[in-house]
């Protein structure tokens, strides 16, 4: 009897496992396509499908109004445009309230009626062109010294911590201590300066030389009225005691302080 040898087989341990994917005809059984690949480009190809597929779905949301369905990132995206776009709407009614009463005190100023707040919408009210009586006017100077205080109480609570500086460096007062409108003269041509840093927010011209307006912080606003030269333009930023502008011995410079749209007296808070 022959006694069997069993010859082991070869083992192929570098030949890798290759695939095959076929799509035949159902009728004809014909061959359409065939696909061969192993098994690492079968993870290859899937990675990149599906990576595909995840920056397709961004592009989708963040490029397309699709986003805008969507929970989450969006509702938190949209709450803070609405009270940003809040804040906006407020900050812009302030200012235009603020221009408001600036524009009313400015008007009552120049035609020579009084300009505390107050007291302007108190005469407005009715018909305003019915001039004053004698009544009217005695009791607006009696209410004019005791009641400006009043409106103006914060003013110092605001100006704390802020230097202010002398708009010149040697001037002679010609107005009333505790007067709203600081008349100030010179012996010689010399320069103006801003009293607190800010910046320039009008520039104009009446008949006594140039006006010039700087909004402070705190809401605190200065005016130069009677300006030979103007050195600064709108929107320029100054510094504290940085020239603006330059006044002469024949013209008197007219300064004026403004805090919450309502004027203050210079003298409370400069020494002159």
């Amino acid at each position: 009897m022959k006694k069997l040898i069993d010859i082991p087989r070869r083992r192929h341990w570098g030949t890798p496992q290759r695939f095959r994917l076929e799509f035949f005809n159902e009728n004809s059984f014909n061959r359409l396509w065939s696909f061969k690949f192993s098994r690492l480009q079968v993870i290859v190809w899937s990675a990149v499908t599906f990576a595909a597929f995840v920056a397709l779905i961004w592009a989708v949301v963040r490029f397309t109004p699709v986003g805008d369905i969507l929970p989450g990132e969006t509702e938190a995206e949209m709450r803070r445009q609405i009270v940003e776009l809040g804040i906006r709407a407020d900050s812009l009614q302030n200012r235009l309230r603020m221009l408001d009463s600036y524009s009313s005190n400015l008007i009552s100023a120049i035609s020579g009626r009084p300009t505390d707040s107050y007291v302007s919408t108190v005469i407005s009210e009715g018909d305003t062109l019915i001039e004053a009586s004698e009544a009217e006017r005695e009791f607006i100077k009696e209410y004019d010294p005791s009641g400006r205080f009043n409106l103006s109480v914060l003013t110092p609570i605001a100006a704390e911590g802020m230097a202010f500086y002398s708009p010149l460096a040697e001037c002679r007062m010609g107005s009333e201590p505790d007067s709203r409108v600081a008349t100030l003269w010179v012996a010689e041509a010399a320069p103006v300066m801003a009293v607190y840093q800010g910046t320039v927010i009008s520039v104009g011209r009446d008949p006594q030389g140039y006006v010039l307006t700087l909004q402070h912080g705190n809401n605190f606003i200065s005016q130069y009225s009677g300006l030979e030269n103007v050195y600064v333009k709108k929107d320029a930023r100054v510094e504290a005691g940085e020239a603006i502008g330059s006044v002469v011995p024949e013209q008197a410079l007219l300064f004026e302080i403004w805090h919450d749209c309502v004027a203050v007296a210079p003298d409370r808070l400069i020494s002159f």
